[in-house]
């Protein structure tokens, strides 16, 4: 790994020398011919565009579905247990497919796409106490567990409700993002159950992302009371979503059949099930797609050409970087009072500066090789937000900034005056990572530090341990590391209040940017922001959370991943594949599964 940037940035430039040669539209021309493709359809409002035929445009055929079939899927890792009350994201990602919360948010498309707002789920309705202390939610009368022992289809009841909230309160590694005691800014002191209808949820102050919370499939699901002894939740599921688990095999995969209990089972799923293959390696995806087993494949940006070329009858979509409320990798800085990362903003701004982004999305987003084959690809910088976070996001490229913007900018040089001037330049830093990190993430870590010494501006001391018996207690739950350290920042979480706290203060479930310290006035923001009731005006006030951190950069965004458009094919058979979206990716596998639904007339 120690030249991979040299390679790929040769790779790139050899890219750019063929784009300019031959020009886009006859690499395309040639494309085209070898994929047998006449067709004109392009991507629709989802980061591609060009007439090049090989995009597919989103088709929403909900009024041609027809019931039957199982979708064949699969998940990359193991989940240790199903229980929802105490699982972390492994287990969830197959939790919400059986369980509900009190509110769920708003379904959206790709044409008109989710806005966060929420609607009632297990409550038919909610409504806020004139302090915005309480939210009063009343329970949908009539809906029904899963039919199976022990809960045979019995009613859901507030004391279901209660049970769920103690143990989730007592036992959830998610705690630390609702949960006053476990910090004074969190909202949620508790849950009530003033009669047999009612819940209310009591807060410590007003916080206007209470009602995102309890959407949210990480706080509150509901699970039967039964849960506690009469079944093993962490072996199976009992809950009242679309779906039931009905196969578990652990290193193999997972069944669900649809839930005929479900509120909406007389509209939807059009499924009547699902069948999940642990599938952990890339390679295993691709080789099941072309085979026609899996219905749909993210293709890894340089796989996209080659497979599209090998399997032309297969449906390339594009997504745009600009929605899902996803996250992105960022450095993090070490916070030891001795740290000359903390003492001299000159040298933070330094390594934000030496950091090519549109160089990591050419090469992890293989945007010249797009666009030499007549595909635009949308490509962008993030800031200290998300750019998926689109309401909230300031463009860095585009100034929007204001002077900070520059140290978005790749500039060696003048990173190199920062340096030099506080008395750093060619300083050795440690630079820390994981040996089994995801490999794509592992490729970019080793870019960026090639990107860090290049030109001799630092020398890196490379740490690179296990994650969990090392990486996890000395970087991930602590903010006292030496030097540099690489985090997954921003992912899940249904509202940027949230999000806010998340990353920057102390004592929450991720506490190591931990920022607050650093930076004079942020924590001022982010409780205005939690206190503020119109839209509007949080946005702004986002925004100047934004700004503060882009001058004083306490940690170093980069655009990996989701910097650029990305990509996903689907067999000709996946009705809506695409077309329905959730707010928030970390349910939305479930939350759109109930649309999808199997063309078998498009299935030879």
């Amino acid at each position: 790994m120690d030249h991979y940037w040299q390679r790929t940035l040769q790779r790139r430039l050899s890219r750019r020398r063929v784009l300019a040669t031959t020009g886009a539209l006859t690499a395309s021309a040639a494309f085209l011919a070898a994929c047998g493709s006449d067709s004109d359809d392009v991507g629709d409002g989802s980061g591609g565009s060009g007439s090049t035929g090989l995009l597919a445009s989103y088709e929403d055929t909900t009024s041609k579905a027809v019931k039957g079939g199982k979708w064949q899927g699969s998940q990359g890792r193991n989940s240790d247990h199903f229980d929802p009350l105490t699982g972390t994201q492994a287990t969830l990602s197959h939790t919400v497919h059986a369980y509900n919360t009190l509110l769920s948010f708003k379904e959206g498309t790709v044409f008109n796409p989710p806005d966060g707002s929420v609607v009632g789920d297990l409550a038919a309705s909610y409504e806020m106490s004139p302090d915005r202390t309480e939210v009063i939610l009343k329970l949908r009368p009539g809906v029904k567990f899963d039919p199976r022992p022990p809960t045979n289809s019995r009613a859901v009841t507030v004391q279901d409700v209660q049970f769920s909230f103690n143990k989730w309160a007592a036992l959830s590694p998610n705690r630390g993002n609702v949960l006053n005691s476990v910090s004074p800014d969190l909202p949620v002191v508790g849950v009530t159950t003033p009669d047999s209808s009612t819940v209310v949820v009591k807060l410590a102050h007003p916080d206007a992302s209470i009602l995102s919370m309890l959407a949210w499939s990480w706080f509150l699901n509901v699970a039967p009371v039964e849960a506690d002894g009469q079944f093993d939740p962490r072996a199976e599921m009992r809950g009242t979503g679309p779906w039931m688990l009905t196969r578990h095999e652990p290193s193999v995969g997972w069944s669900y059949e649809r839930n005929p209990n479900w509120r909406r089972a007389n509209e939807r799923p059009f499924l009547d099930g699902i069948e999940y293959a642990l599938i952990p390696e890339t390679s295993a995806l691709e080789s099941q797609f072309t085979a026609g087993t899996l219905w749909s494949y993210n293709s890894p940006a340089e796989s996209v050409l080659p497979l599209k070329r090998q399997k032309p009858d297969a449906l390339l979509f594009s997504q745009t970087p600009t929605l899902g409320n996803r996250g992105y990798r960022a450095m993090g800085l070490s916070k030891k009072p001795d740290s000359p990362l903390q003492k001299d903003v000159r040298i933070r701004r330094a390594l934000s500066m030496l950091i090519d982004r549109d160089g990591l999305n050419e090469v992890f987003g293989n945007t010249v090789e797009f666009e030499s084959n007549g595909i635009e690809v949308e490509s962008v910088w993030h800031s200290h937000t998300p750019a998926s976070w689109n309401t909230v996001w300031l463009d860095p490229k585009a100034g929007k900034l204001g002077d900070a913007s520059k140290y978005f900018q790749h500039n060696p040089q003048e990173a190199a005056n920062l340096l030099k001037a506080a008395g750093a330049y060619g300083s050795t830093v440690e630079y820390a990572s994981w040996a089994n990190m995801i490999a794509a993430w592992g490729q970019q870590v080793e870019v960026v530090a090639q990107m860090l010494q290049q030109g001799g501006h630092f020398v890196l001391d490379r740490k690179v341990m296990d994650y969990a018996s090392e990486y996890q207690p000395k970087y991930n739950r602590s903010t006292l590391y030496d030097g540099i350290a690489s985090f997954q920042v921003v992912s899940g979480l249904p509202d940027w209040n949230m999000t806010m706290w998340n990353v920057t203060a102390p004592g929450v479930r991720n506490a190591y940017i931990n920022a607050w310290e650093d930076v004079p006035g942020l924590r001022d923001l982010m409780v205005k922001h939690r206190d503020e009731a119109d839209a509007a005006r949080r946005i702004t006030i986002a925004q100047d959370w934004q700004k503060l951190l882009a001058n004083e950069m306490p940690y170093i965004p980069y655009s990996q991943p989701d910097g650029a458009a990305t990509f996903s094919f689907a067999q000709p058979w996946f009705g809506n594949f695409g077309v329905y979206k959730s707010w928030g990716s970390t349910t939305e596998m479930a939350d759109v599964s109930i649309n999808y639904w199997h063309d078998k007339s498009k299935q030879s």
